[in-house]
């Protein structure tokens, strides 16, 4: 436990870590520096994305992002314009070519898996809005972007499909809700697992979903695991969300976040959070970040991204994590936002795209 369950503590009382985990407590992940822009999606051509879910099959790599539908139309639109592109690449780096549109508005933060011979993609929002997609490059005569009223589902929702290449449909479920931001994983006993962030800013609660044999419609667990805030104790005062799950190789539990802090410039501010199990039932938050603000790329060049959010990983089939991607603002310095993670949905620089970087084994 005191090498966040990514090691073994020696008889010295040194952590001796599993890559891709480093540093005293095993806590950080290590990359591989990336070639230049590292964008999996969203960079060229340029289109707003934040964030996509990966998955092999076929010889190839599919990934489904959320971009922003609407001409010149930057991440202040998420509530109202956000779809889930499909996308494909010979490799797990990309960059990716969009394919087809495989939920439209509104439609966001989607997670593929396999699961009993078929597809499904977890999201939120109803994909089905009737809100109009607009032309964001129109300006009003204060020069700023026009903005509408948006609304979104707290929900999470559910699409199957046979293929990868569609057509999904809605999935028939028992999930219990309210479940924002789903993070599902295939348990080897055949059932089916998804860890939810609370329904808004007043109930930030976490809990584990663990469904029967029966899968989506059988019968469902659901229990609380994290309150979503770090303790009093921890400052500035971190808040949680967008989780993703996973199990490693000795079937210990990990999810790792996004963690911000409002308000606060880079040198307080938050960007990751790990939070490690042995059975899922009992969760311990590591006291350090996986990663930060820096990106290191060849030749020795790092570049500072004012936020990194919408973790998704690639875990190969020996349970190995070897890519992570998220969603990026290349805003930097971020104090004229008024906090790094204001960012990204600071019209005129709202533009974000989705990064890929792999984790590194010597």
């Amino acid at each position: 436990m005191d090498c966040s369950l990514n090691g073994m503590c020696s008889l010295t009382g040194v952590c001796r870590c599993e890559q891709p985990w480093s540093g005293p407590t095993c806590g950080e992940l290590t990359f591989r520096p990336a070639t230049r822009p590292a964008a999996a999606y969203g960079f060229s051509p340029n289109v707003t994305s934040w964030g996509g879910s990966p998955v092999a099959a076929g010889g190839q790599w599919h990934l489904f992002v959320s971009e922003i539908a609407g001409k010149g139309c930057g991440l202040t639109k998420w509530e109202s314009h956000s779809r889930v592109a499909h996308a494909t690449a010979p490799s797990v780096m990309g960059p990716y070519k969009k394919q087809d549109v495989a939920l439209a508005v509104e439609a966001h933060n989607p997670h593929v898996l396999a699961f009993q011979g078929e597809y499904l993609l977890f999201h939120i929002g109803s994909a089905a809005s009737t809100h109009p997609i607009e032309n964001c490059t129109a300006r009003t005569s204060e020069g700023n972007f026009v903005q509408t009223a948006v609304t979104s589902s707290v929900g999470a929702l559910i699409h199957r499909s046979h293929s990868l290449n569609g057509p999904w449909v809605p999935a028939a479920t028992t999930m219990p809700g309210p479940c924002v931001n789903p993070a599902p994983w295939a348990l080897a006993n055949g059932s089916l697992a998804v860890v939810c962030s609370g329904a808004d800013l007043h109930n930030r609660t976490w809990h584990l979903l663990v469904s029967d044999a029966a899968g989506l419609t059988g019968k469902w667990t659901s229990r609380p695991i994290f309150p979503g805030v770090s303790p009093p104790t921890v400052r500035p005062h971190k808040f949680w969300e967008d989780p993703v799950l996973f199990m490693d190789a000795r079937n210990h539990w990990h999810i790792l976040a996004h963690c911000y802090v409002p308000h606060y410039d880079a040198s307080n501010d938050y960007v990751s959070g790990h939070l490690f199990s042995q059975d899922g039932l009992s969760w311990n938050e590591s006291a350090v970040e996986p990663y930060r603000h820096s990106v290191m790329f060849t030749g020795d060049v790092v570049q500072n991204f004012s936020t990194l959010e919408r973790p998704k990983l690639v875990v190969d089939a020996s349970s190995r994590l070897t890519h992570l991607f998220n969603g990026v603002s290349p805003r930097w310095p971020c104090a004229p936002c008024g906090g790094c993670t204001s960012c990204k949905v600071t019209p005129g620089t709202d533009w974000t795209y989705t990064l890929v970087r792999e984790l590194l084994y010597s």
